[in-house]
């Protein structure tokens, strides 16, 4: 376990990491993947909740890398925990579990991201970079795949005046573009560069978008609203 790192109150130079995993084998391989890249550090592991808080009360990561099932039970209960701990700090959970609920309870908790264990190291470590970097969240395509299904489902189970399908004739067209490639899960300055505006005015539309349909989030607009694939073409 590994103790050494940016102490609070430090400048940081570096994306500094906390790596939480109950199985070591997996936990010195994300040590290395993680450490092989220039801008990222290491700063702590642990392979327990109880000795996450522990260490996290020397140390201030920027990206808190959290499975959930530990070697003192479930931790996603536990999340405020951390986050009223580190609330500068964002938590990208790794996890092999496929339990929605928990997953969106996770999120409802305060999680930046959601990444599956089966993906590349290189989208890992993109993950990393973005919840970093962003507001937004980082959501596992498959994830978001199988959210949408239950939102179809829940809402098939609704008598026809109950359903509550998001109006998109109140965006305007650029409005729509925008909301159309958030809701592909594509980050503010992706969208930016793809649509020939600044990232700042991406993310303008983005609150103005949010506001308009009355979700909170990338994620609830990438569940609740729908889009043909050939929307931009």
């Amino acid at each position: 376990m590994s103790t050494s790192g940016r102490v609070k109150g430090m400048n940081k130079k570096h994306i500094d990491v906390f790596i939480v995993e109950d199985i070591e084998v997996i936990r010195c391989g994300l040590n290395s993947i993680i450490e092989s890249y220039a801008n990222f550090r290491v700063i702590g592991e642990a392979e327990s909740f109880s000795t996450t808080l522990r260490l996290l009360k020397l140390h201030t990561p920027d990206v808190i890398l959290l499975d959930l099932a530990l070697t003192d039970g479930d931790c996603v209960e536990r999340i405020p925990e951390i986050t009223q701990l580190c609330p500068d700090s964002k938590i990208l959970i790794y996890t092999a579990s496929t339990d929605k609920e928990k997953l969106l309870q996770a999120l409802e908790l305060g999680v930046t991201g959601i990444l599956y264990k089966s993906q590349s190291t290189k989208l890992l470590c993109k993950a990393i970079q973005n919840v970093c970097a962003s507001s937004e969240l980082w959501v596992d395509k498959a994830l978001v795949s199988k959210m949408w299904q239950q939102y179809l489902f829940q809402q098939a189970r609704l008598p026809a005046n109950k359903l509550t399908p998001i109006p998109l004739d109140n965006l305007t067209e650029r409005e729509r573009s925008v909301a159309y490639l958030s809701a592909k899960g594509m980050p503010a300055k992706e969208i930016g560069e793809h649509l020939f505006i600044s990232e700042k005015t991406v993310r303008n539309k983005l609150t103005r978008i949010y506001s308009k349909l009355g979700v909170k989030n990338q994620l609830e607009l990438s569940i609740k609203a729908y889009f043909p694939e050939d929307f931009l073409e």
